[in-house]
């Protein structure tokens, strides 16, 4: 395994699965084999299926971030606390995109959701701005 491919990470988004599943599922698990992660984008969105959760090789489920958008629905509140269990019950991290304050960061861990992405946390940067200011993010 390349050395650089334990500091990638893939994103596949859900509409990937629209076409042929087998040979999909076949090259997830290739890149796996190199040490590439690899995370489900934006689920919960178009045509989400638990069954991907356990038959597809993922390391992170990232929640669309309309779930971060409505924090103050319970029903929301309740996708989100079992989400994040079935997620350790599958061996994954889970993030909930679209985080855009320390508010809701501070909501999502008493979910049970303690990783989330987003401007309100960190606007996306160049690796050269990210490491001259390493140490400064938001928490």
């Amino acid at each position: 395994n390349p050395a650089w491919a334990r500091h990638l990470e893939l994103e596949v988004t859900e509409s990937v699965f629209h076409h042929d599943v087998p040979t999909v599922r076949q090259h997830l698990h290739a890149l796996r084999a190199l040490g590439l992660m690899v995370a489900i984008d934006d689920f919960g969105t178009g045509q989400s299926s638990l069954t991907r959760l356990h038959t597809l090789p993922f390391d992170k489920i990232k929640l669309d971030r309309s779930f971060a958008q409505a924090l103050d629905n319970p029903m929301v509140q309740a996708i989100i606390r079992n989400m994040a269990q079935l997620a350790r019950d599958f061996s994954r991290s889970l993030v909930v995109e679209g985080v855009e304050s320390a508010t809701q960061l501070v909501q999502l861990q008493q979910l049970g959701c303690p990783t989330g992405q987003g401007y309100g946390l960190c606007r996306p940067s160049p690796l050269p701005d990210l490491l001259a200011h390493k140490g400064n993010f938001k928490p």
